[in-house]
């Protein structure tokens, strides 16, 4: 089944790479997002990058 993801998400899933923590991710997404002009704290994209990671791996995306 084909899964559609937003552009965060792609860049979420392409830094899946194992070389960083989920607090590395958030960090690395934070940055992200501010480049396309959401800023937004620190603690609200961890927990964003968490829940995105449940939805991988709910998707089977992780194992």
């Amino acid at each position: 089944m084909a899964i559609d993801l937003d552009p965060a998400g792609r860049t979420l899933l392409a830094a899946l790479d194992g070389s960083r923590s989920v607090d590395g991710l958030a960090a690395h997404m934070q940055a992200t997002l501010a480049l396309a002009g959401q800023e937004l704290p620190l603690d609200r994209v961890t927990e964003l990058t968490w829940h995105q990671l449940w939805l991988f791996a709910r998707q089977g995306l992780l194992v």
